[in-house]
């Protein structure tokens, strides 16, 4: 081993674990070997993104003592967190809030060190063309890192379709074609949380519409944490899904706007987090993807759906999903409920003419939305389901039939056999 490694290992406490594999150590541990591993091409400054997270309090001290030494040492430690007292050993803070810069101060550390940095309040332009470039380069690269929440996404539609009502549309981006080769889902329009307001606004029939954001994520609370998948809704979702709070409440309309860090468990998500399905944990506070995020209700059980369990999931307003935990922009489809005396293909053509219009493309390009009618889908399964039945059917009674001539024969044979013994 490097001579170089072996001083690192020993400089956090591990030189007596060489022999170790990664699933052989703590969490702890593992932070300590990750920054040993920084410090092996002797860096001048080091990013730490929560380095605490989802540690006990006292491996938490230690790994800040190791920040803390280095620091002395010369290194610059750049650190992300969201716990104030980890921030109170910092030399300076900024504050960051929905994106932007809110506060740039000198902690009480750097006062009594004599430090000469000032307290000030830092204002940004809520619009400019930079800020617009960037939010495009964080879409585009959030995208391209999170493919697996498309397939997600995917799956969610093909699997939730069968729990629908039949009044429901579902839009999603479609796959356009150009010079006669089909371009990837999405490439050309991407819906916006803006969309949804518009075409409430804007075409008559539709009674309620919700937005979606998916993907995965790790919840911490009670000493425990789980996997689970996240959805952020808007509050149109309950009336859709029929999905009424089994305790508890669903979250407003002005929560979501306000990006509130309010959350819905699943009874799966509340059975693995509290060890009790039964729990009621109303009021509690839990940790999604290290963000604090308050209980405000359970989900309805649902049950099992395939290979799918849908009481593993938690919901959180949409805005707080795209803004505050997954830091994106764009949606992974919509539902729109239709009203009862509305021609659902009429209204499915003026949200593809709506949306053309919005995202200002030509409305010969109407491959780029795809709305897909429930009713026509349901009834597609419901064809499917006979048919199967049918087949099963057909299967069924040939082995009967089968059975049955066996039978005879055995009894035929036993009464030839007695005939011949007389």
């Amino acid at each position: 081993m490097h001579a170089d490694a072996l001083t690192l290992l020993e400089m956090i406490g591990l030189s007596k674990r060489l022999d170790h594999k990664p699933n052989e150590i703590s969490g702890g541990q593992q932070q300590r070997v990750a920054i040993a591993r920084a410090l092996i091409n002797k860096p001048l400054i080091i990013f730490a993104d929560e380095p605490t997270g989802n540690l006990d309090t006292k491996t938490t001290k230690e790994i800040i003592k190791i920040l803390k030494d280095l620091n002395n040492s010369g290194i610059t430690i750049v650190m992300v967190t969201h716990e104030p007292e980890l921030a109170a050993y910092a030399t300076r803070t900024i504050t960051v809030q929905d994106g932007l810069i809110v506060a740039d101060e000198q902690t009480e550390l750097q006062k009594k060190k004599g430090g000469i940095r000032r307290e000030k309040k830092v204002s940004q332009k809520s619009f400019s063309i930079i800020r617009i470039r960037d939010y495009f380069v964080q879409a585009y690269r959030s995208l391209k890192g999170n493919k697996m929440r498309s397939i997600l996404s995917i799956l969610g539609v093909m699997i939730g379709v069968s729990s629908l009502g039949s009044n429901l549309l579902m839009v999603s981006p479609g796959a356009s074609q150009k010079g006669g080769i089909s371009q990837e889902t999405g490439a050309f329009m991407r819906l916006k949380s803006e969309d949804i307001g518009d075409l409430k606004n804007n075409i008559k029939g539709i009674k309620a519409i919700s937005g979606y954001c998916i993907g995965r994520s790790q919840i911490v609370a009670n000493g425990h944490n789980h996997n689970t998948r996240l959805e952020g809704v808007s509050p149109d979702y309950i009336d859709l899904r029929d999905s009424y709070p089994a305790s508890g409440r669903f979250f407003t309309k002005e929560e979501d706007l306000e990006r509130k860090k309010v959350i819905l468990l699943g009874e799966t998500v509340v059975k693995e987090i509290y060890g009790d399905k039964d729990f009621n944990p109303i009021g509690e506070y839990i940790k999604v993807n290290r963000i604090d995020f308050q209980v405000i209700g359970v989900l309805p059980t649902t049950g099992s759906k395939g290979w799918k369990d849908e009481d593993d999931k938690v919901l959180i307003p949409l805005n707080t999903a795209l803004r505050r935990v997954f830091g994106v922009d764009i949606l992974n489809y919509l539902d729109v409920q239709v009203k009862d005396n509305s021609d659902m293909s009429k209204v499915s053509e003026d949200i593809i003419t709506r949306l053309l219009f919005t995202h200002r493309m030509p409305s010969t390009a109407r491959d780029a939305v795809r709305v897909l009618n429930m009713a026509d889908i349901q009834e597609a399964m419901s064809a499917m389901a006979r048919a199967f039945s049918l087949l099963l059917g057909s299967i069924a009674f040939i082995s009967l039939l089968v059975g049955g001539i066996g039978i005879m024969n055995i009894m035929c044979l036993y009464l030839f056999q007695r005939e011949q013994k007389r």
